[in-house]
Formats: C-alpha cells, sequence, structure tokens
C-alpha cells in the first residue's frame, strides 16, 4: 500500500496510490483530557469555543512540523479511511513539501511519517506536483511559472523539464491575512474576533466586491461585553494588498533569476496559481494587475498538488522527488551527519 499526502498548514489531503479518492480535512487536533483526540472537522469547530480541558493544535504552521506527533496522527487519520485497519500498519508514503524547508525540517517529516507506520517514506516538490496535478507541460523544455499560494505557505517556482530552475518564497499564506485582520480589528476598533470570523469575513470580502461595510461579531474590548460591528471593506483590502506586494516582489526576485530562454515562455503561458489562496477572488485581482503576464487560476487549485502526486508516481525521484538514503556507506564517510537526499538541488540547505 502506497500512501500520497500533501500535509498543508490548513488542510491535510490523503489519496492511495492507483486510486481517484482524495480524502481531506483540516490540519487541526483537539486533545481532550477525558475523551482523547478528535481531528480533522470535528475539531476545527471546536476553535474559539473549547473549554480549558480541551487544547486545541495546529500541527504544521509554515509547512513546518511543530508536533511530531500530531502530524503522525494527522497521517494515521488519512490512512485509516483510505484502506483496511490491516495495511494501515503496512504502508510506504510519499510527501509533497517546500524548497523552502531545511533537512532538519524534512527530517521531523519523515520522523512524522514513521512514527505513523510508515515504513518507507518519499519527497516529492510540492511545485513539481502542483504544476502536474494542474496538468502543465513540465515534462518538456517550456517554462511553467507557478505561484503555490497555501495557508502558511506562499512559494513562487520556475519550472522546466521536470525540475525547478529558480524558487523561493515566505513561510506566510492566507493564515497570515486572518491574523493580520484580527490584529487590525483589535488596534482600529478596539474589538476582538477568532480566527474562524476572520477567515469568514476574508471570503464574504472575496464573494461580495460591491458591499462596502460587513457585519462581525466578537468581542468589545473597551466593555468587555460580546456585540456585533459593521467593519469597512479596508479591514481585509489592507491586508491583502500587503499580501500582494509580498507575492509580486517574490516573483520578481524569481524573475530575474530566469534565464532568457525561458522568459517567452511565461509571457506566452502566463502565472498559474496554485493552492487555497486562488480562490480568493480580490487577490488575484490585484496580481493580475501588478504582473505583467497573464493569470492563470489552475483547475481545483487547491487539490492540485495532491493530484498531482497521484499522477507523478511513475516519474523518476532524482527529478522531482527526494529520496532518503539512510545509513548508506557514504553517510559513513561523511560521520554520519544524519540523511542525505538523492536530490538535493529541490531542497534548501540549513543555513
Amino acid at each position: 500500500m502506497h500512501i500520497l499526502c500533501d500535509l498543508g498548514t490548513s488542510n491535510f489531503r490523503v489519496a492511495t496510490s492507483g486510486s481517484d479518492t482524495i480524502y481531506a480535512e483540516p490540519s487541526v487536533i483537539a486533545y481532550d483530557r477525558n475523551r482523547g483526540i478528535t481531528i480533522g472537522n470535528d475539531a476545527y469547530e471546536m476553535i474559539g469555543r473549547n473549554p480549558h480541558v480541551i487544547e486545541i493544535a495546529t500541527p504544521i504552521e509554515g509547512g513546518v512540523v511543530q508536533k511530531v506527533d500530531a502530524v503522525a496522527e494527522l497521517i494515521k487519520y488519512g490512512v485509516q479511511h483510505l484502506t483496511t485497519r490491516w495495511a494501515a500498519h503496512r504502508f510506504s508514503i510519499t510527501l509533497a513539501i517546500s524548497s523552502q524547508l531545511t533537512q532538519v525540517e524534512i527530517r521531523a517529516l519523515e520522523d512524522a511519517a514513521r512514527l505513523a507506520g510508515a515504513k518507507k517514506v518519499r519527497f516529492v516538490n510540492a511545485s513539481v506536483a502542483g504544476a502536474i496535478g494542474a496538468g502543465l507541460p513540465v515534462e518538456g523544455p517550456n517554462g511553467c511559472f507557478v505561484v503555490n499560494l497555501g495557508g502558511g505557505v506562499t512559494e513562487v517556482s520556475l519550472l522546466s523539464l521536470k525540475g525547478v530552475v529558480s524558487s523561493d518564497g515566505f513561510r506566510r499564506g492566507g493564515q497570515a491575512i486572518n491574523d493580520a485582520i484580527i490584529d487590525r480589528v483589535r488596534r482600529d476598533y478596539h474589538f476582538h474576533i477568532g480566527m474562524r470570523s476572520a477567515e469568514m469575513l476574508k471570503r464574504t470580502w472575496s464573494l461580495d466586491s460591491e458591499t462596502e461595510n460587513f457585519q462581525v461579531s466578537g468581542r468589545d474590548l473597551q466593555t468587555g461585553l460580546p456585540r456585533t460591528v459593521s467593519l469597512p471593506r479596508s479591514v481585509v483590502d489592507d491586508p491583502v494588498t500587503a499580501y500582494c506586494d509580498s507575492i509580486v516582489d517574490l516573483a520578481g526576485q524569481v524573475f530575474a533569476k530566469c534565464p532568457p530562454e525561458l522568459a517567452g515562455d511565461i509571457i506566452e503561458s502566463g502565472i498559474v496559481l496554485l493552492g487555497g489562496g486562488a480562490n480568493v477572488n480580490g487577490l488575484v485581482e490585484k496580481l493580475q494587475a501588478r504582473l505583467d503576464a497573464p493569470i492563470i487560476i489552475a483547475e481545483g487549485a487547491e487539490t492540485a498538488i495532491i493530484r498531482g502526486l497521484m499522477a507523478s508516481e511513475e516519474v523518476p525521484s532524482n527529478r522531482v522527488g527526494l529520496d532518503w538514503i539512510q545509513k548508506s556507506p557514504l553517510s559513513s564517510l561523511l560521520g554520519g551527519k544524519g540523511l542525505e537526499t538523492a536530490s538535493p538541488d529541490n531542497v534548501s540547505k540549513p543555513s
């Protein structure tokens, strides 16, 4: 049994090799001292509503493992929903990862996968997997420019010949917009709203471009009482604009490293958006106005990475994958400095 997994900051998605079924739930775990562990949608519904006996955890932040055992629980939970109890203890796994991770951070992911029961762990560059899932011609010599707008990671990559020509990113995404909205409301309106309210406010802002004010419920910081306030569009518009500016700067840095032969391809084929952030209409419009190239939203952008993993099973690992080589003779000669990768170009070196 081979498992394919996209562990995102906001959601995790799991599939099995040879199947079309994708299992997805929020990357949230609730630890109840009395009832045990709750994972996914049920845990997400508890955010901001939990008593002190229930601890809410987000195991992945900025693409980085925060709690190894919690990530292992996410993987086990997904595997159990896709396979039999017997097969759940005998599987290999392929994980999509950002090229911004260090080897230490990748090692934490491998530890979590092995703790979940994986016998073999393989890693694939998330941008390449997303491009494959979006149906881009990454096999050929033409350039593909993709922007992965995740919940905790934003990454811009130039791809060609099934590999990464240039890539850059930062560990902020859609959730950073939510945090900025919460801070703005607290600072300017002395009003406190939760993460789920900020997310809903952002979605409403994205879907309704005409409404100038939005109603949101929360707690008045001056009186301590609950109430509903009316907030202007700028409460969301300003954080989204700031995030958009960061993406444009990031794209400029990657464009600066683009070989001239590939630059023309990008002008013709455009910039492809992946991830849940591609569904934020206002963000896409701002990017379209700032970047001098066509903007294309990948079909099923939020599931492009997991679909790319499902489609890339036969892709040679030395091009898009990262197979760990443990305790090999070479590793011994290097003094046992942990893990080496078969494709070091796709992983950032630790500083």
